[in-house]
């Protein structure tokens, strides 16, 4: 209960009471029967009100009292002091702690939660409370009996240190493994829906003429290599600095890929088995290094999600795209639907939709020829919100596809939930349907679904006459894969789209 209505029921109390008073002195001063009838119906009014607004009163008072004691608690844990939530501080306490110990130790890094959590801004706060409570339990481990000569912590950007001087190696494996343990213990206590997932990365100091900042970021370097690994331990080594000393390299060359505009779309088409016409296409990128020569996505899309160029990259193809459809209408060229992919840290920017959509006006093409793939995964974070960015977009004429159906967190049940316009068949069920039975069951089930649903079913990266035939027969309705269209640059698929020997084919027969 706020602290106006608690006012307000307390300004209503004492107006009732005020209006007691004077009756019972005019009801005492004339010795009015009617005042005196009066009284009792207002007095025994007072008491039911009393009987049941005085509990509510008490309860709401009791938990405005705990709530702010627990507010005052998470606010002074989660401070910047000098105490704990201060790296600075813990390094020349760490400093000091490895000269003068006879010891071996270790240094360890630990984030909590995913880099996903973090675009969640409306969980910032659930966050923020809990770090406030691994603070304390930290503060506790050092005031530990057992573990306060030997131990040293601090915090700092989400991340938590520690120093931890051990007797055997196989204590620092004890240690890591309560850690773990106690963090999702600590967690089911709060019962928040927010993704947890303990990472540790693990330095061994065995050279104490290292500079203890840089002791401190190859504990980093260990920290980052579990994440990405989705290893929960990883301990540092040299080649982890060598694979670091390449990423970073690579980071750059990426990064002036980008300015050099080096990265070229290539589009492939999608063909529709009822009308036996190319009725779209996915945008696909690729990488035309000046010395190396052409890279495919997967020698360098992992490297910009690391890095966080994977949304600057992701705007540069759908930019480029849109520009070539304003190209083809403009040229009186045909045009067909064209879809692009979005990584999930996308949909969590405050400004994704009006992006995409002043990308679109500004090239002036109609939004039903842009369509959007999706993961269902992209929605596991928080399934709420990207529902919210994915009706706008399709309230804006803007297709939306489920990529990859089949695999990962897809769910049936959930198809009927999202605003999608058409599911892709992933590739690996596919490659299969020849040979397996249970691939093809898959497959006639999805597509099954699909048109019950009202929905268009696409099979990916099909690459023989034999799949063609198996997914006419059940009635998929797009295929896309190599079979009818490889990958190719945009003035080879335009020439494709006008030349091409399956449509005309398919409409002889």
């Amino acid at each position: 209960m706020k602290r106006s209505k608690r006012f307000f029921i307390l300004l209503i109390t004492l107006f009732i009471l005020l209006t007691i008073a004077v009756i019972a002195y005019f009801g005492y001063a004339y010795n009015s029967d009617s005042l005196n009838v009066v009284f009792v119906i207002v007095e025994s009014t007072y008491a039911l009100l009393i009987f049941i607004l005085l509990p509510l009163i008490i309860r709401s008072h009791r938990s405005y009292y705990y709530r702010k004691k627990r507010y005052d608690e998470v606010k002074r844990l989660y401070k910047v002091d000098s105490t704990f939530n201060n790296e600075s501080f813990f390094i020349d306490r760490l400093r000091h702690e490895v000269k003068h110990s006879t010891k071996p130790g270790v240094i360890i890094s630990f984030i909590l939660f995913s880099e996903s959590e973090k675009y969640q801004y409306y969980q910032l706060e659930k966050i923020r409370n809990f770090y406030g409570i691994v603070i304390q339990y930290f503060e506790a481990l050092m005031a530990n009996e057992k573990y306060h000569k030997n131990i040293t912590c601090g915090f700092e950007q989400n991340t938590f240190y520690v120093y931890y001087k051990y007797e055997e190696k196989e204590d620092v494996n004890r240690l890591l493994s309560k850690m773990d343990n106690d963090m999702y213990s600590l967690f089911s206590k709060m019962h928040v829906h927010l993704n947890m997932h303990p990472s540790f990365g693990v330095y061994s100091i065995e050279d104490k003429k290292i500079d203890v900042r840089d002791m401190v970021e190859h504990s980093k370097l260990a920290l980052m290599a579990s994440v990405n690994s989705f290893q929960v331990v990883v301990f540092f080594s040299e080649d982890l600095l060598d694979a670091q000393i390449n990423n970073d390299a690579l980071e750059q060359e990426i990064r002036r890929g980008i300015e050099k505009r080096e990265f070229e779309v290539y589009y492939q088409g999608k063909f529709d088995l009822a009308t036996n016409k190319f009725v779209g296409a996915e945008a696909l990128i690729r990488w035309n290094h000046p010395t190396r020569g052409l890279f495919n996505p997967g020698a360098f899309i992992g490297e910009c999600e690391k890095s966080g160029l994977i949304h600057v990259l992701d705007f540069y193809v759908f930019d480029q795209v849109c520009k070539d459809l304003g190209d083809w209408k403009k040229r009186g060229r045909r045009m067909v639907p064209i879809s692009t992919n979005f990584s999930s840290s996308d949909f969590y920017r405050p400004d994704f939709v009006e992006s995409v959509l002043q990308t679109i006006d500004a090239n002036k093409i109609a939004p039903n020829f842009l369509e959007l793939e999706i993961t269902e995964s992209s929605t596991a974070n928080n399934y709420f919100y990207v529902m919210s960015v994915l009706k706008r977009l399709k309230e804006a004429n803007v297709r939306i596809l489920m990529d990859d159906f089949g695999t990962g967190f897809s769910s049936f049940g959930n198809l009927k939930k999202y605003p999608i316009n058409a599911i892709k068949i992933d590739k690996s069920f596919i490659d299969d349907i020849t040979v397996d039975v249970k691939s093809r069951e898959i497959v006639d089930t999805i597509v099954h679904l699909s048109r019950s649903l009202g929905l268009t079913s696409v099979a990916e990266g099909v690459q023989t006459e034999k799949q063609v035939e198996i997914l006419r027969e059940i009635k998929c309705n797009q295929i896309q894969g190599f079979y009818y269209c490889k990958p190719m640059p945009k003035k080879d698929f335009e020439v494709f789209l006008s030349t091409n020997t399956f449509e005309e084919k398919e409409d002889i027969l």
